[in-house]
């Protein structure tokens, strides 16, 4: 039996630190291998390996095409970046040897040569150069999701087959982040996608990583094997399967029953049973994802600033997180998260005050109004449990109703991400997992962004404070100004209450001892460095 962590305090945290230096420090070479030193216990003869997202599998295996968490920990198999990040966060190289800024707008990163594709061939310049381009620009081939992840990049040029520069307007300090993040930028092979029609592209792979993809179904499972031309440490097992299961009992019973060797999102009242196994463990780890209410602001009430912040006076965060979640998470104050970069550690969350509530819904003129919250099920640490709280808290006001409106992750992505509909959906929960380490990023992907918020929907002056001030960070070179920038954001993001504010998610694993993993802060499901335990 084993039981590392235990609740909102425990586990190691992200490195803030790691953030914000753009300039890729002393690091000049090396592996993208992140050395796990995970589970104990465990049988060394363990080959195939089957993890358990708590979502419905890949709805794609084409990275530029989607900007989920369980998506990625699927394509990371085989596809991968300039730089990575290993399980603490700090930056390490991966098909980038050596990166430095040249000039204010211009930053180069220098590639490793000899890395081969899992079709054949050569990864070359002209590769990177497409896939930046296929992400920034809709012309390129899509509309890349991916594009909030990528910021400032205006183009990228070749300098020779193996080095290229990441072209700014004027100094950019988002270059290593947008590079190093699994959320960023992805190297695919340009032949090989303009040669295949989309579909094939989505279905199909042609990465440079330890693993080639042997067999995918949308939203349910993928199937791995190595790739034996690896540039990197040989992959450790002889296959690897994603499988997606939205239903936590069933995850949990699968692990128990030994028919896997990895779980996320494990209920914290299924813990005991787990770790009293004496196959497995578990471990949990403070996460990336920041888990707030999106108010739709471009219908009402959600347009009304007094109104947005009632909701947030409405609710009591600490008493749900407490008796709901049982400690697993932490309280939100703002849209990034402690140990991010650009975090404002003077900022409180909104108390607890439900007669200020009330007064602020009469003050905005929608009192007697019905909202319903929408989220999607199984994604989310306790989903169903804390929003049918959160929703509670704000039907106990005297002048709101609010009912839950539960749907399947399917339905609720198209909802959230593509059909921007508030007729159907204008108030909703959900957890966004950012691997950043910089409050910038999370900015621009998830406040500001139309794709998956709603509050840069509409022009405001807020909107635009918050805009100039993420700007204006990302030209500044003094670590100490840039944070300040930041941090500036933030009291304008509380003030408007552009999120309902709820909390930050606890990652919590069930592992077999067989299995010798380490989990991450950016709760990317990587098989990067993990192996059988000895």
């Amino acid at each position: 039996m084993r039981y590392v962590g235990g609740g909102a305090v425990a586990g190691t945290v992200l490195l803030a630190g790691c953030a914000g230096s753009e300039d890729g420090g002393d690091d000049t070479g090396g592996s993208s291998d992140t050395g796990s030193t995970g589970g104990s216990g465990g049988s060394s003869s363990l080959s195939e390996i089957e993890i358990i997202l708590s979502s419905t599998g890949a709805d794609t295996v084409d990275p530029h095409q989607s900007a989920g968490i369980p998506a990625s920990s699927v394509t990371t198999n085989s596809y991968e970046g300039l730089l990575t990040r290993d399980p603490t966060g700090e930056v390490v190289p991966a098909l980038a040897t050596d990166w430095y800024r040249v000039e204010p707008g211009q930053y180069r990163f220098e590639l490793r040569e000899g890395v081969q594709w899992h079709e054949g061939g050569e990864l070359t310049a002209e590769d990177v150069q497409y896939s930046i381009r296929r992400i920034i620009d809709d012309d390129v081939d899509i509309t890349s999701d991916r594009q909030g992840h990528v910021i400032g990049i205006e183009d990228v040029e070749i300098v020779d087959d193996y080095t290229v520069d990441l072209v700014s307007d004027g100094l950019n300090t988002a270059i290593v982040t947008s590079a190093a993040s699994y959320l960023g930028i992805m190297v695919l092979n340009k032949e090989w996608v303009e040669s295949n029609d989309l579909e094939t592209v989505s279905t199909e792979m042609n990465g440079t990583g330890p693993y080639r993809l042997v067999e995918f179904v949308e939203e349910e499972y993928a199937v791995f094997e190595p790739f034996e031309e690896y540039w990197g440490e040989p992959p450790a097992f002889e296959q690897v399967t994603y499988t997606g299961i939205t239903e936590s009992s069933t995850r949990v019973n699968q692990l128990l029953a030994g028919e896997v060797q990895l779980i996320e999102t494990l209920p914290p009242a299924d813990v005991s049973r787990v770790a009293d196994h004496a196959d497995l463990s578990v471990t949990s780890r403070p996460s990336s994802r920041v888990i707030h209410g999106v108010m739709d602001v471009t219908v009402e009430p959600w347009d009304s600033k007094e109104f947005r912040q009632a909701m947030n006076y409405a609710v009591n965060n600490e008493e749900y997180i407490e008796n709901v979640m049982q400690g697993f998470g932490t309280v939100s104050s703002q849209p990034a998260l402690p140990e991010m970069f650009g975090y404002n550690p003077d900022l409180d969350p909104y108390p607890y005050d439900p007669e200020r509530a009330a007064d602020l819904v009469d003050e905005s003129g929608h009192a007697g109004v019905e909202i319903e919250l929408s989220f999607g099920v199984g994604r989310m640490l306790l989903d169903t449990e804390f929003v049918t709280a959160v929703a509670g808290y704000i039907d106990d006001l005297p002048n709101v109703t609010c009912t839950v409106n539960e749907l399947d992750l399917s339905t609720f992505g198209t909802l959230w991400s593509t059909n921007h509909d508030p007729d159907q959906m204008d108030f909703f929960a959900v957890g966004y997992g950012h691997p950043s380490y910089d409050a910038s990023q999370t900015f621009q992907a998830i406040v500001l962004s139309e794709r998956v918020g709603r509050f840069g929907k509409v022009e405001s002056d807020a909107r635009d404070d918050i805009q100039n001030l993420v700007d204006q960070a990302a030209r500044t070179e003094d670590r100490d100004d840039r944070e300040a920038l930041l941090q500036d954001a933030a009291v304008i993001a509380q003030e408007e209450a552009v999120w309902l504010f709820l909390h930050q998610q606890e990652s919590v694993y069930g592992i077999d001892d067989a299995f010798d993993w380490t989990p991450r802060n950016d709760e990317l499901m990587t098989t990067a460095g993990s192996r059988p335990a000895e």
